[in-house]
């Protein structure tokens, strides 16, 4: 076989369990290629395993402004320029003898350059500083099998395993193997990760434990071998009567 073809081979291959979620996925080549093949084979399967794999996220620690966020800005040596903006529904704020200024998904150090940005046009060198009095807690939402879905406030580093657990933990009929964490990425386009709770709990892959981002949604599906079982079972105590003749 060229190397071309199992270039194409093993490309499909794990394109194939793309849609099964970040697993390692063990292969084995048919034969032992040598030299050159075996360095290009390897490189491939390397590269691909660092897409496929999850990874520990690092968490961004920096609040960002949303709309309906009220702050106090403040010009220590202009106090005539003081006042108190509310984040509109467009993102942006109203500013005094200036016009608007686009804040929405900023920090609040990035907000204060951009007003100061702003403000250069009628002030020399503006000092600034904002203090946030209203904002969007972060949070997060549970939804599908688990317990008790809906929105939980965000406080601190909160892994999937600590947010199912939150929830409630799953239903009879939640698939632990799969569950999903939806992150908006922007207007249009969401980022989707799988995550396998129930290997992650039985401390096979503790890899697998990614933390949530404000506004995540987490989404346990409906296991299909649990909802069978759960169809055979009786519906009231007195037990399942099955005949023998």
């Amino acid at each position: 076989m060229k190397v071309p073809t199992i270039k194409l081979l093993l490309f499909s291959l794990f394109a194939s369990f793309l849609s099964l979620g970040a697993q390692t996925v063990p292969m084995q080549a048919p034969g032992k290629p040598s030299g050159t093949q075996s360095a290009e084979l390897n490189s491939l399967v390397a590269s691909l395993r660092g897409v496929h794999e999850p990874v520990l996220q690092t968490r961004q620690e920096r609040y960002t402004l949303h709309p309906g966020d009220t702050m106090e800005i403040d010009f220590p040596f202009v106090p005539a320029f003081n006042q108190v903006s509310i984040v509109q529904p467009d993102g942006y704020i109203a500013l005094h003898n200036l016009g608007e200024v686009r804040v929405q998904g900023k920090t609040v150090p990035e907000t204060i350059e951009a007003i100061k940005a702003a403000y250069s046009k009628i002030l020399e060198n503006p000092v600034i500083s904002i203090d946030l009095k209203d904002f969007e807690r972060p949070y997060f939402i549970a939804s599908g099998e688990v317990s008790h879905p809906g929105k939980y406030e965000l406080r601190g580093a909160t892994s999937v395993a600590e947010a199912v657990a939150i929830a409630g933990g799953t239903s009879d009929v939640g698939k632990r193997s799969q569950v999903l964490v939806f992150h908006r990425l922007s207007d249009s386009s969401v980022q989707v990760k799988q995550v396998n709770l129930k290997r992650l709990l039985d401390g096979k892959n503790l890899r697998e434990d990614v933390y949530l981002q404000p506004g995540d949604l987490l989404f346990v599906p409906k296991s299909l071998t649990a909802m069978a079982i759960k169809a055979l079972m009786p519906h009231t105590t007195t037990g399942l009567y099955v005949p023998l003749h």
